[in-house]
């Protein structure tokens, strides 16, 4: 006849065994959920950026850039208002607008850190950083005069995506020799021309 001892002791031991099996189970169910819920955090960061990439992408958005970078010059604020304000030229101001919005957009989106900074500068390289500079004094003069209080909200968003991409470059421009070598050495390996 099995003791009653034996018994009980196999019990527990059984029970320890299914605590341990469900312990297991709950890990990795959670190790599943997490991973699942970093692969739908990182399609969402691509859809965002798919649908930025789509709106900052037209012909017509690329003339604007071009034409802000390239051609508007101005020797201060007035004149800037002068050539491109809205009551002046209403317009350029819309062009003025039109391209910088996205990036302040963009800005919130990095803000809350629903996109990678880094993806922007690997699309678009200093291109938003040139936006900022360019219009920076303007933007800054803006505020001061004509925004209504409180002061300071004028493409401020804009204006932290700017910090956090010139961050970016700088650690970018570190590993530059790095990555050139690799390539060298990959199309080396492939015997194409370097």
């Amino acid at each position: 006849m099995v003791d009653l001892v034996v018994l009980q002791s196999v019990s527990y031991v059984a029970a320890a065994i299914g605590v341990l099996i469900a312990a297991v189970f709950y890990v990795m169910t959670i190790r599943v959920t997490q991973r699942n819920m970093r692969m739908t955090i990182e399609t969402r960061q691509t859809q965002l950026f798919m649908q930025f990439y789509y709106k900052t992408s037209t012909a017509e958005y690329w003339d604007d850039i071009n034409e802000i970078l390239e051609k508007w010059s101005w020797t201060d604020f007035d004149d800037f208002m002068k050539k491109y304000g809205p009551e002046e030229n209403p317009k350029a101001w819309r062009r003025y607008n039109m391209v910088y919005a996205p990036w302040e957009h963009m800005g919130l989106l990095v803000r809350d850190e629903l996109i990678d900074p880094k993806l922007i500068y690997d699309w678009l390289g200093s291109l938003p950083i040139r936006l900022w500079e360019k219009l920076e004094p303007i933007l800054i003069r803006y505020r001061e005069e004509l925004e209504a209080p409180p002061k300071g909200m004028q493409w401020e968003w804009f204006e932290d995506l700017y910090y956090v991409l010139k961050d970016v470059r700088e650690k970018d421009v570190k590993d530059l020799d790095d990555r050139i070598a690799r390539r060298k050495m990959q199309r080396k390996a492939l015997g194409l021309p370097h």
